[in-house]
């Protein structure tokens, strides 16, 4: 994870360091700020939000995966509250999750 987050920093520094570059001063005397510096400061405001969708959207797609595993096992269980056996998530008769795997 720490390596990760070295990676992704090296990254966004090479990057805004080649805005900084690449990208010219104004041509007018009343602006100090480069381009170059804006659009590093952009760069660096917006790559955390579209890393963090990237990760929630990997998160998601797992999730999808394991529900429909889970749900394609057809294991029986049996409610610890009630007593009643079922398929599903959730106790149809007390709507609760405690369980027990019956085989």
């Amino acid at each position: 994870m720490l390596r990760q987050y070295f990676i992704w920093l090296m990254i966004s520094l090479l990057i805004g360091f080649g805005f900084y570059l690449l990208l010219p001063y104004p041509v007018a005397d009343g602006i100090p700020i480069s381009w170059g510096l804006v659009a590093t400061l952009l760069f660096w405001m917006l790559l955390p939000f579209t890393v963090r969708s990237e990760k929630l959207r990997r998160l998601a797609r797992l999730d999808k995966f394991y529900g429909k595993a889970e749900e394609d096992l057809h294991i029986k269980y049996y409610c610890l509250r009630c007593g009643v056996t079922y398929k599903g998530k959730k106790c149809p008769v007390c709507k609760s999750t405690n369980r027990k795997a019956v085989f």
